[in-house]
Order: structure tokens, then sequence, then C-alpha cells
């Protein structure tokens, strides 16, 4: 059971590292000037959702129960805002697309709320009794 959690814990440091990184290529290709401490508060604001999300994955202890939640919740919300970052920058460019790194964060932090409420109240299994002998 424990290699099974830790492979989950790995996976969703694995993914969330990933999508943080390519956030910040995404965002980097996109300055115009030099970086500011703007844009690096920016840039902080960006990663803390994907660093809320590592933290639940090495909170989430060896539980069994809990780890797929944690694992398919960091999948849905990296690869969903990856593509969300590249469809706001290359296929549907406008005046308002800065705005996306502004309330972006807002949602995946929502979503972590949720994963995070799931991965609590998700129902614990409980051992089967083995049968009576008579």
């Amino acid at each position: 059971m424990l290699q099974g959690t830790r492979v989950s814990r790995n996976t969703v440091y694995m993914v969330a590292f990933g999508a943080a990184l390519l956030t910040l290529i995404i965002m980097a290709l996109q300055l115009s000037e030099p970086p500011d401490r703007f844009i690096v508060a920016i840039a902080l604001w960006n990663i803390l959702p994907y660093g809320t999300l590592i933290l639940m994955a090495s909170f989430m202890g060896n539980s069994i129960v809990k780890a797929p939640v944690i694992v398919i919740g960091t999948l849905i919300v990296s690869v969903l805002s990856v593509l969300l970052l590249l469809d706001a920058f290359w296929l549907h460019t406008g005046a308002q697309n800065g705005l996306a790194f502004i309330f972006l964060p807002v949602y995946q932090l929502l979503a972590c709320l949720v994963i995070a409420l799931v991965a609590l109240c998700w129902p614990r299994s409980k051992p089967k009794d083995p049968p009576a002998s008579v």
C-alpha cells in the first residue's frame, strides 16, 4: 500500500511542477519588457495553486483512499489551466488576455479547495469482516 501512495505523491509532484514550469514559460514569452516586482508577484501568484496541490499531496500521508482523489484533481487542474493559458495567448488573442494571469489562480485555488474537501469527505473503506465460522 505504501508503494501506491508514494507513486501517487510523486505523480502529483511531477504534474504540478511541470504545469507550474509551463505557466512560467508562457508568462515569460508574453513579457514585453524586463521583469519588475509586479511581474515577480504575479508569477508567485500563478505558482501558488500548484504549491497548494503539492502541499495536499505531502499531507495525504499513507492514505490509499485520498491518493486517487488528489492525483485526479491535480491532473484536471493542471491540464485545464495550461490549456486555458495556451488558448488565451495563442488561439484567441485579445487585449484582456493578460487578466488570465490574475484570475486563473483564483479558480485554481477554488478547485484545490474542492479537491481537499472531496479527499477529506471521501468514505473510508472498511475492511471486510471474515465470514463467521460455524
